[in-house]
């Protein structure tokens, strides 16, 4: 490409972004990780599967002097969409008996909830993703959207086998109803409810998903949520009934 003497050119650049995987912990510490009460310190609450992508701004800094105007768009809403389709793994396992049983002992909810977290801070939601405008801009901090598949049941009907789960856990002097009743304070943490009860506040706290909303309202769940709550209830009322 060449310019012209004091030309002015307008280049249009669309980068497909490769992404990263792998295993992580959702404390915002990580020196904390493990750190609940009980059985809540399950890693099962902690563990997720990571998905990221990133774009490194700062390239732009060794330009002369800053950048007067830039923008970047992140499409997200495609890979999201397939994201919940395709839960934590793409393909149905093709393993041995044993192998199976292991990967499900360790991952036993194929379509968990996950969240995002998108770096830097300043970006708007747009049409199909995010977006952050710039002006007179500095190209420092790079950009990083990250996907956290966690082991919270995000449909009502993988509910059974990830309650069975924790249920394993338990410690020989933990009561099934008591902390199933604090399970269903993380879940509903997750859909942006101040826990009521210390202990579980104290570990949503310290989780990066944690955002309680002083606009929740349980009339504002969706019918999957409902249903997932529902189920949970179910399983504390045949532990009590079993005590």
């Amino acid at each position: 490409m060449h310019f012209a003497p004091k030309e002015n050119k307008t280049l249009s650049v669309q980068y497909r972004i490769p992404m990263s995987m792998g295993l992580v912990d959702t404390f915002k510490d990580v020196s904390a990780a493990g750190a609940g009460v009980g059985a809540l310190s399950q890693e099962l609450l902690d563990i997720a599967q990571l998905e990221m992508a990133g774009y490194v701004t700062s390239t732009g800094s060794s330009w002369a002097g800053n950048v007067e105007s830039a923008t970047f768009t992140v499409i997200t809403e495609p890979f999201e969409r397939y994201f919940d389709r395709r839960g934590i793994t793409e393909e149905e396992l093709k393993n041995s008996p044993k192998e199976t049983s292991q990967f499900e002992s360790s991952f036993p909810v194929g379509h968990p909830w996950w969240f995002r977290e998108i770096k830097p801070d300043g970006w708007q939601a747009v049409e199909g993703g995010v977006q952050w405008r710039h002006k007179d801009f500095k190209p420092k901090d790079p950009i990083e959207v990250r996907y956290y598949m966690t082991q919270l049941s995000r449909l009502p009907e993988e509910v059974d086998a990830f309650v069975d789960r924790f249920l394993k856990g338990l410690g020989p002097n933990e009561s099934a109803a008591t902390e199933l009743g604090q399970l269903k304070q993380v879940v509903l943490a997750t859909y942006g409810k101040e826990p009521e009860d210390h202990v579980v506040k104290a570990f949503a706290s310290q989780q990066l998903w944690y955002a309680p909303r002083k606009d929740f309202s349980m009339a504002g769940l969706n019918e999957a949520e409902r249903a997932v709550l529902k189920r949970i209830d179910a399983r504390i009322g045949a532990a009590k009934s079993s005590q």
